[in-house]
């Protein structure tokens, strides 16, 4: 059986060369590529946003007074610890109560919301001095109690 090479056949001949040097550089790139190379998954996008690690400071969690206000109180030595050890971040969560001057006897009225206790609130300040001091980025936040 003889074939004969048509016209059309030889225009479609295939170069062996160029068939060795196309597969060897496609089949080293599928090695260099490893388990990718067939995965429906894209490449993860990067996070641009940083992550925090650090802590709730409970200070001014409670809408109602301490009973010892000295007590388990944040220090300057936590912040130094905090910072020390890696951390970040602290995260200050309040109830507006807290740092409100109104009879706790009754209920807060409208008028009371905008009279803030200027003690309570340098008290504050001087955490969130404390945590820059040390380099630790603050959050402040409202504990949604109604």
């Amino acid at each position: 059986m003889t074939i004969k090479i048509t016209d059309d056949m030889k225009q479609h001949k295939i170069n062996r060369r160029l068939f060795i040097k196309n597969t060897t550089l496609s089949v080293t790139a599928l090695i260099l590529t490893g388990n990718n190379a067939f995965s429906a998954k894209p490449f993860p996008p990067k996070n641009l946003l940083p992550r925090w690690r650090g802590f709730n400071l409970l200070d001014y969690f409670s809408p109602s007074l301490l009973r010892n206000p000295d007590a388990n109180r944040t220090t300057e030595d936590d912040f130094k610890w905090m910072a020390d050890w890696g951390f970040d971040f602290v995260r200050l969560p309040m109830a507006y109560p807290r740092y409100l001057s109104f009879n706790r006897s009754k209920d807060i009225s409208k008028d009371d919301i905008y009279k803030a206790d200027s003690k309570v609130l340098d008290e504050i300040d001087q955490l969130i001095f404390m945590a820059h001091k040390h380099g630790l980025h603050v959050i402040q936040t409202g504990t949604g109690i109604n």
